[in-house]
């Protein structure tokens, strides 16, 4: 069953599994599984500084001039800030991230 709407922009209206998607940051906590297509690990992660696929973690604000962040606006969705259960914090796009149950 869908969820209703939070009306905030940032993905919260996606049921557990679907895309987060939104214009927003996501709130500090939200649970997200990393869940990229092949290609996009290709151009844009390397398997050193990059989380696997299906790593669960919890979004997490950054320090930015100006306060704290969860996510920066640009292609592919924005960063998102991810603190992994099993590697660290680190930005991927959101187009890669799916909601955690």
């Amino acid at each position: 069953m869908a969820r209703r709407s939070s009306g905030c922009g940032c993905g919260l209206s996606e049921s557990p599994g679907a895309p987060l998607r939104g214009t927003r940051c996501p709130p500090v906590g939200q649970r997200v599984i990393f869940a990229p297509t092949p290609s996009a690990v290709a151009a844009f992660y390397t398997d050193r500084y990059s989380p696997r696929s299906g790593m669960v973690g919890s979004v997490v604000a950054i320090p930015v001039p100006g306060g704290r962040k969860t996510c920066m606006m640009g292609p592919r969705g924005g960063l998102i800030y991810v603190e992994w259960d099993d590697f660290g914090v680190s930005g991927v796009f959101r187009a890669d991230l799916v909601r955690a149950r």
